[in-house]
């Protein structure tokens, strides 16, 4: 059963939207800020591996990226894959397709387009790649956002000790 409410933001996030300190939590494990590997997988598939090598310098400049973010990053460049493989489907076939008993029906790709397109928006949304999913994260990038966690981390440990 899938779980109700709003997904939970990232400590950072909440440090950097200025969340009062107390809905915090300073334990939350902090993913390694390193660039994962293309996975081997996507190394058959040229379509999957162009994004992968697309979107990795977008998403580390925006200061998203974390090690732990390749096996999302791998899932999200497959069905971008599938969605491109599918439209060049429909640009050669149509949006219809003729049937064994003389009618026509919808080209089945139709299909596949709108639920990787559903897909891919969940997926860039994680990943703050949206004009909305932006406007929910405020700094400048890795580098302001690690100065200013340190600050809090400070400024928090001299009120305690």
């Amino acid at each position: 059963m899938a779980k109700r409410g709003r997904k939970p933001k990232p400590e950072a996030i909440k440090i950097l939207e200025g969340t009062r300190a107390d809905r915090i939590n300073l334990d939350a494990p902090a993913p390694i800020r390193e660039l994962p590997r293309c996975p081997d997988h996507l190394l058959n598939d040229a379509e999957a591996q162009a994004e992968w090598d697309r979107i990795i310098p977008e998403l580390d400049r925006a200061g998203v990226l974390s090690l732990v973010d390749g096996a999302a990053l791998a899932i999200y460049c497959t069905v971008h894959s599938r969605w491109v493989r599918a439209k060049e489907e429909v640009r050669q076939y149509g949006l219809t397709i003729s049937t064994a008993a003389g009618g026509e029906k919808t080209n089945p790709a139709v299909g596949i387009i709108e639920r990787c397109e559903g897909q891919l928006r969940a997926f860039l949304t994680e990943f703050g790649c949206t004009p909305s999913s932006r406007t929910r994260v405020r700094g400048n990038g890795p580098e302001k956002k690690k100065d200013r966690f340190a600050a809090y981390m400070d400024k928090r440990k001299r009120r305690s000790g």
